[in-house]
C-alpha cells in the first residue's frame, strides 16, 4: 500500500472543512430544537390527535391478588371522581358550557378516558355505557369532540363514600375467571363488587357508584304559586273564560272572535296533552263573555285592571261567580282578548294582602299572540317559572338552558317541545324533583 503525503497546507485546509461541516451540523440541531419549542408553546393550536382506537393495558397476570383488588377498586374510585365529582373540570368561574382540557391533561385526548374504562369495567357491566352517559336525561359529564375530551359541570355534592381499602378481602367462586371482592365504604355499609377475568385481563363488573349510588334526595316542599289562584294545576275541569273586550277604537267581529278561540284551544289541548303524559287530565270548557269599555282601552296589563277594577264587578274572581257555577269546575281561567297588538301578559294570584282584583287568574292577549306565548303563561298561572325573569342567578338561568332548551318555556315553540322535569314539579305533576334539578327550585 502506497501512503500519499500531505503537506500541512492541505491539512489545514481540511481541518477548515471539518470545522464548518461540524458547525452547520450544529446550527442545524439548534434550529430543529427552537423549532420543536416553539411547537411546544403553541400546542394548543397545533395539537394534534393520534388515532381514535381503543387502547387496553397488557394482558394482566391471571392470578388475581388483594393487591389487584385494591388496585382495580383505585381505577374505580378515579372513574367516579371524573364523571361523578367533576374532577377534570378546571374552568375556575361556573359555566353552563363545555370545556376543553387544556393540552397538559393527562386525559385531554379521549381515547385515554375509554382506556381508563375499558380497563378497569367488562363490556357486559353496563358500567361503561352508563357513566359515558352520565347524568341520565343532562349533557353527559365527558365527553368528546374530534377526539379531544371536554367536561361539563353538573353542581352536586360530591360523592363520597367509597371503599376503604384496609377493608378489601377477595373470595373465590365456583369459577376461575370470577372472584369476590367485600369491603366497608367510608361510611361503614359493606359492598360485594365481582371481578371478572376478560380477554386475559381483570376487570370490575359494576363498579362503586353502581352498588352504592347516592341516596336520592328529593325536593317534596311546595312551590310559589302552585295549587293557589282560580288556575291551580293542570288536572280536573278547566273553565275557559274568553272575555272579549271593546271600546270606542275597536270592535271584534265573528270572524275574529273564532280565530283567537282557535289560538287559545289549541294552546289549551297542548296542555292537556302535556297533562296526559304524566297520568292527568284536564278538561276544558269554553265560554265567552264580553265587555265594552266607554273610553278607549290600552294595551297595557295594567289598564285592562284599572278599568275592570272601576266596573260594578271590581273583580274578575266577582264576574266569575255572578255569571257560571264555577262549584263545578276545578279550575277556572280568563282569557282576556283585546283587539288590538298587546303583548301576552298573565298576572298570579300571590295569596297576598295585595288588591282582589288578581283572584280570578288570567291571561291577557292580543291580535298576534303566539300560541306558545298563550301556553307559557298558562304553566306560569299553575305554577312554572320561565327562567327568563330574574328571580334567578345567571348561572342558574344559563344551566337551565343548557339542560332544557326544548322546554316551551324556552324555545316558545310548540314544534318539537315539551316541559321539563322542573316545569312538571312546578305545575303539580310530579311530586319531587332530583339532586340535579332541586338547583332550579326558586320557591324556598
Amino acid at each position: 500500500m502506497k501512503y500519499v503525503k500531505i503537506d500541512f497546507l492541505t491539512k489545514l485546509i481540511i481541518f477548515a472543512l471539518l470545522l464548518a461541516i461540524s458547525v452547520g451540523l450544529c446550527a442545524c440541531s439548534d434550529a430543529n430544537d427552537n423549532a420543536s419549542d416553539a411547537s411546544d408553546g403553541s400546542a394548543e393550536e397545533s395539537f394534534e390527535l393520534p388515532d381514535f382506537s381503543e387502547e387496553e393495558l397488557p394482558a394482566d397476570d391471571i392470578e388475581f391478588t388483594r393487591e389487584k383488588a385494591i388496585a382495580l377498586i383505585g381505577s374505580d374510585r378515579l372513574v367516579t371522581e371524573i364523571f361523578v365529582n367533576n374532577s377534570l373540570y378546571k374552568g375556575g368561574n361556573k359555566t353552563a358550557e363545555y370545556y376543553g382540557l387544556p393540552v397538559e391533561s393527562e386525559y385531554v385526548n379521549f381515547k385515554a378516558v375509554t382506556s381508563l374504562l375499558n380497563n378497569t369495567y367488562t363490556k357486559g357491566g353496563g358500567c361503561i355505557d352508563a357513566f359515558l352517559s352520565y347524568p341520565q336525561g343532562l349533557p353527559p359529564a365527558v365527553t368528546q369532540k374530534n377526539g379531544r375530551t371536554y367536561v361539563f359541570r353538573h353542581p352536586t355534592e360530591q360523592y363520597l363514600d367509597f371503599i376503604r381499602p384496609d377493608t378489601v378481602k377477595v373470595t373465590d367462586t365456583e369459577l376461575e375467571t370470577e372472584k369476590y371482592i367485600t369491603a366497608e365504604t367510608n361510611t361503614s355499609k359493606r359492598v360485594v363488587l365481582k371481578a371478572v377475568l376478560e380477554d386475559g385481563r381483570w376487570r370490575l363488573e359494576k363498579g362503586i357508584f353502581s352498588v352504592n349510588p347516592f341516596e336520592e334526595v328529593k325536593n317534596e316542599e311546595k312551590l310559589l304559586y302552585s295549587d293557589i289562584g282560580s288556575f291551580k294545576s293542570l288536572s280536573g275541569s278547566l273553565l275557559v273564560i274568553e272575555f272579549f273586550i271593546s271600546d270606542r277604537s275597536s270592535e271584534f267581529i265573528s270572524e275574529e272572535e273564532e280565530e283567537y278561540h282557535g289560538r287559545i284551544s289549541t294552546a289549551i289541548s297542548y296542555l292537556a296533552d302535556t297533562a296526559e303524559k304524566y297520568g292527568k287530565t284536564l278538561e276544558p270548557t269554553y265560554k265567552r263573555a264580553y265587555f265594552k269599555h266607554d273610553g278607549v282601552l290600552g294595551i297595557r296589563s295594567l289598564d285592562f285592571d284599572i278599568m275592570f277594577a272601576d266596573t260594578g264587578f271590581g273583580t274578575l274572581e266577582a264576574f266569575a261567580e255572578q255569571n257560571y257555577d264555577l262549584t263545578q269546575y276545578d279550575n277556572y281561567v280568563f282569557v282576556v282578548c283585546l283587539d288590538k297588538e298587546a303583548d301576552v301578559t298573565n298576572e298570579l294570584y300571590k295569596n297576598t294582602d295585595q288588591t282582589r282584583i288578581y283572584s280570578g287568574e288570567r291571561v291577557i292577549i292580543g291580535q298576534k299572540s303566539e300560541i306558545a306565548d298563550i301556553c307559557a303563561s298558562m304553566l306560569k298561572l299553575v305554577g312554572a317559572y320561565g327562567y327568563d325573569d330574574g328571580l334567578c342567578d345567571e348561572y342558574t338561568e344559563a344551566l337551565y338552558h343548557a339542560y332544557y332548551k326544548d322546554d316551551i318555556l324556552i324555545s316558545k315553540s310548540l314544534v318539537n317541545s315539551s316541559i321539563s322535569p322542573v316545569t312538571a314539579f312546578a305545575c303539580g305533576l310530579t311530586d319531587s324533583l332530583d339532586r340535579y334539578n332541586s338547583i332550579f327550585y326558586y320557591g324556598k
